[in-house]
């Protein structure tokens, strides 16, 4: 007999195991590649699966460097309830893949952002943008942000920057 409750205990043990496995052989899983990431982008948009399954979708899906727009694009339409890590977790999978434009996009989410989202944020735009234009955004943010470690992280940086 099946009950919802014990299709959706399934579903959550058998997804971390499933992803690493996929991981692990995907030298001899060529041939369903999209259908696998098709299938694990259909899971990391259910809103109903736990949080630290999400992240560990996202988390595979990052390997892919194809896959950083829909990365992208999930981060952005996140409503703010969904998860106090989903955010951050995206954040740090599209980091090393993002672009200028990309960056841009971040950048205009970085007032609805929690403190360590905002940190992430900076990270990136100070990796990815030139430093004048880091410098500017900073600056200008160092004087309303009540975090303190922002200041602290990023006027290192900033000093860094002016030699």
């Amino acid at each position: 007999m099946r009950t919802p409750y014990l299709d959706a205990l399934r579903r959550v043990l058998v997804i971390p195991y499933y992803l690493d496995c996929v991981y692990k052989n995907h030298d001899n899983l060529k041939d369903y590649e999209k259908q696998i990431k098709d299938e694990a982008m259909k899971l990391g948009e259910d809103t109903t699966l736990l949080e630290y399954l999400r992240i560990y979708i996202f988390k595979y899906l990052s390997i892919n460097t194809d896959n950083t727009k829909y990365l992208l694009n999930t981060y952005l339409n996140l409503k703010r309830g969904e998860g106090i890590y989903l955010g951050r977790s995206l954040l740090e999978n599209i980091f090393e893949n993002v672009n200028r434009d990309d960056v841009l996009e971040i950048k205009k989410t970085f007032q609805r952002a929690d403190s360590p989202e905002k940190r992430i944020i900076l990270r990136i735009m100070h990796y990815k943008l030139n430093k004048d234009e880091f410098n500017v955004f900073i600056k200008n943010i160092s004087l309303t942000e009540p975090d303190p470690w922002i200041g602290i992280i990023f006027d290192e940086k900033i000093k860094e920057n002016l030699k």
